[in-house]
């Protein structure tokens, strides 16, 4: 029992000691610091946010630049703040939504006023920032004051060279202090930093369907089967990784001639398919624009593009979103003889809307270059390596059992030979002891690759 009461009591002790030793030291810091001293914890007293700031292709984006009062005891009065965008051919943005906001020790954000500009740099004074006139220092020893300034920024020369700009830009703070702790001012400097940029990151993937043959749009591939007359959908898919929107996209499209004819381009599946099952019947409103095999600087500009029907017409892929574009031919009457073709998607270009003409970058800040893109029509049967199979059971009445006295002979044929097989002549000798026969009707049954479809199979003589 008396262990009980005793622990409690050390506990407290310890407890009171410790917060003693804390005051007392935090004491000693406040009375052997000088009010000129800068708190050695402390950031720099300026420098750039920039997991805030960024530039945009095309578009504006935002830096900030963060003040702190670092010092012990003293005010930073009479500042200034310099940004020098330098050659990154950024400017500042004076149509953008909050174009200048400035807040306190992360308060509210008020707006400020524009800077005065000269060549690359952007200057603000208490006259445009009230909050630069001073900034307090904080009494607590483990704490410090910040101006957080934000700032919209634009390129409007030449947009598209963004992607290649050095983007390396500097802030500078001019400032006195309240005691003073120096004569007249003292400036100090971020150094250079390198403003994020947020672009597109396009991709490609080229997929195609052979409508007839009952390939559903949840279904296309990169390998498409076909035969004479058949209706083909090429489907084009542009995908968009980066944080920004894509604009002013631009692409050639090549189908290697002899197994397909190029009749239509379209802005949507339902388009597409429209032409398709109507043995490429023309496409009525639906957007479709006629088209060859060959498909040179081909501007996706409203109805294609998503969205389809932005105004005024800027984006094609949204940032971390897809457009897709479609192909819509048809294979000739002589098309099973033709070799296997290619359909492929190259040149992909993009850029800035405002910046003609279309397209104008290859390649992103980062040095990605999207690849061309292709899929492939197979039409003709090529028999090797054993790629039609061909194979017979003789079973009995009951399937499940081998061949009494009576059964069936079952052939399966299974066609890997890159196209449409027909016209097909069985020959098959029964063992001696069986003959056909002459009251069974024979049948056939047909295992699609995708659906059933008009003609898989016609008749048995």
């Amino acid at each position: 029992m008396p262990l009980k009461k005793i622990i409690p009591a050390v506990w407290l002790r310890w407890i009171a000691a410790v917060f003693i030793v804390l005051f007392f030291l935090s004491g000693v810091k406040t009375a052997s610091a000088a009010p000129c001293d800068i708190k050695s914890f402390a950031s720099s007293l300026i420098q750039h946010d920039l997991s805030e700031s960024y530039c945009e292709l095309c578009s504006y984006g935002y830096v900030t630049i963060i003040i702190t009062n670092s010092y012990e005891g003293v005010d930073m009065v009479n500042m200034s703040v310099v940004e020098d965008l330098r050659s990154s051919g950024l400017t500042f943005a004076s149509t953008a939504p909050n174009r200048v906001t400035y807040s306190v020790n992360g308060g509210a954000a008020q707006p400020g006023g524009a800077p005065s500009i000269s060549g690359s740099t952007l200057t603000w004074t208490a006259a445009q920032i009230p909050a630069l006139g001073r900034l307090a220092y904080n009494q607590h020893p483990w704490r410090v004051n910040t101006l957080a300034i934000t700032f919209a920024v634009t390129r409007t020369s030449n947009p598209e060279g963004l992607v290649s700009a050095d983007r390396r830009i500097v802030a500078g703070l001019t400032y006195s202090t309240d005691p003073a702790c120096f004569s007249g001012t003292r400036t100090v400097s971020t150094g250079l930093n390198l403003l994020p940029l947020r672009e597109p990151i396009p991709a490609v993937t080229k997929r195609g369907r052979n409508v007839d043959a009952a390939q559903s749009s949840s279904q296309y591939s990169q390998i498409v089967y076909g035969n004479n007359n058949d209706d083909v959908i090429w489907r084009i898919r542009v995908g968009n990784t980066g944080l920004a929107a894509l604009q002013d996209l631009r692409l050639d499209d090549y189908m290697q001639p002899g197994n397909l004819a190029i009749s239509y381009i379209c802005p949507t599946e339902a388009a597409a398919t429209a032409i398709a099952t109507a043995n490429g019947a023309g496409p009525g409103s639906q957007g479709c624009q006629p088209a060859q095999n060959w498909i040179d600087n081909f501007d996706v500009d409203n109805p294609f593009g998503t969205p389809g029907n932005d105004s005024p017409d800027l984006v094609d892929v949204p940032a971390n979103g897809y457009t897709y574009i479609y192909l819509v031919g048809k294979v000739p009457q002589s098309g099973s003889c033709s070799p296997n073709r290619n359909n492929t998607v190259s040149d992909i270009q993009w850029g800035c809307e405002a910046q003609p003409p279309a397209g104008g970058i290859t390649t992103t800040s980062t040095g990605y270059t999207p690849s061309n893109a292709s899929a492939t029509l197979s039409t003709r049967s090529v028999n090797t390596d054993a790629n039609l199979i061909i194979q017979t059971e003789i079973v009995g009445t009951n399937t499940a059992q081998p061949a009494g006295s009576k059964g069936t002979v079952r052939i399966t044929i299974t066609n890997r030979t890159g196209g449409t097989i027909k016209g097909i002549n069985l020959r098959n000798v029964l063992p001696p002891e069986y003959v056909v026969d002459p009251t069974f009707t024979p049948a056939v049954a047909m295992t699609p690759a995708y659906g059933t479809y008009s003609g898989m199979t016609n008749r048995i003589e």
